[in-house]
């Protein structure tokens, strides 16, 4: 039922000879899944008390745990004790460390479970695609790519999408879209990667090309669908396309996304339709956040827009915008936005004497 204070207190509670292993699995289990670290150790100390040897299934079971709650390093400990044939607890451990950009210890576990002889499925596959994409390891990624061909995985979407994804990162773009061209049965995070793939690699025509055959066969969009779609319709100064993706957006309620608000924002305002950004401002309400968002993107002169369309301003705002400009090098723009600041009344509890020290403070 989910009552896992009651189980470990029924735990501690009865005599440790006569509890089976499955016992411990179980509440194990449901730690992971409330991503409980402090009672999964609890669980994993009353092993250890009780003298239980941990056997793979045990074993695995805490390396899930482990990991789940983000105690790589614990679940790698025991690992490394238990490692067995288990493909799972291998794909865990890789998708561990390529969560936290360790793609290194990632692509070291693939090779060693290549040598332990453990089966590799499409899960492995799309993990290690995505570390060599990531470390720009072409020369591995296409021997992946050629003995995921013989293992049979061609036929597996995952495992195209990965590969997909794989050579639009290493700009191998004409790859990918044949990759993609072959794929028969297309699912949306294929048309996705490829469309989003054209964009990032200075290909938005083409995107939207991809994005109206997308629309013509009646594929299913998404969130990052529209987002692509819309970082495309600013690169290519498409502000119908744009305005129709707005709408379709309200529609779908992707309006109350951030991510996509962001995005439509950013679409409006490199089109240079300030009436468009302001109303999507206006309704966002997120203000400050967006202002630091793009100061620390090294965008101040968006940060400005946003920051001039802020109704009532609080000290918060003021702060965000002269730190924004200190810190890419506008002194200049910040002691005027300083002496703003003055003028607007928002000055309490600052020493408004020295508008140039405080400027180099909020740069520090």
């Amino acid at each position: 039922m989910g009552n896992i204070d009651k189980a470990i207190e029924l735990l501690y509670m009865s005599p440790k000879t006569e509890i089976e292993s499955r016992t411990y699995c179980s509440i194990l289990q449901l730690s992971a899944e409330l991503k409980s670290l402090q009672d999964g150790k609890k669980v994993h100390s009353f092993i250890c008390s009780s003298g239980i040897s941990i056997d793979s299934v045990l074993g695995s079971k805490l390396v899930f745990m482990y990991v789940t709650c983000g105690d790589l390093r614990e679940g790698r400990l025991i690992f490394d004790k238990i490692r067995n044939e288990k493909v799972f607890l291998w794909n865990l451990m890789m998708n561990g460390y390529a969560k936290i950009g360790d793609f290194k210890e990632s692509v070291y576990l693939f090779r060693e479970m290549l040598d332990f002889g453990v089966e590799v499925n499409s899960h492995t596959v799309s993990c290690i695609l995505k570390c060599f994409a990531a470390l720009g390891s072409v020369k591995e990624g296409k021997w992946v790519h050629g003995f995921l061909l013989k293992l049979g995985f061609g036929s597996y979407n995952a495992v195209i999408n990965s590969l997909i994804a794989f050579y639009l990162k290493i700009r191998r773009v004409d790859v990918a879209r044949k990759l993609f061209d072959e794929l028969s049965d297309r699912d949306v995070i294929s048309w996705n990667s490829m469309i989003s793939g054209y964009v990032a690699n200075g290909f938005s025509e083409k995107g939207v090309e991809l994005f109206k055959k997308m629309l013509y066969l009646g594929v299913d969009v998404d969130l990052a669908t529209m987002v692509s779609i819309l970082q495309a319709c600013a690169n290519c100064g498409d502000v119908s396309l744009g305005r129709a993706v707005h709408g379709s957006g309200v529609k779908a309620s992707l309006h109350l996304k951030t991510t996509f608000c962001n995005t439509l924002l950013d679409m409006y305002a490199k089109c240079g339709v300030l009436d468009g950004a302001i109303r999507v401002f206006d309704l966002m309400g997120v203000a400050n956040a967006l202002v630091d968002m793009y100061v620390k993107c090294g965008v101040p002169v968006l940060a400005r827009l946003l920051f001039d369309m802020i109704p009532s301003k609080d000290l918060i705002s003021w702060t965000v915008m002269i730190a924004g400009y200190g810190m890419h090098g506008f002194g200049n723009n910040a002691i005027t936005t300083f002496n703003e600041m003055r003028q607007a009344g928002q000055t309490r509890g600052i020493d408004t004497g020295n508008s140039q020290f405080y400027v180099c403070a909020a740069n520090s």
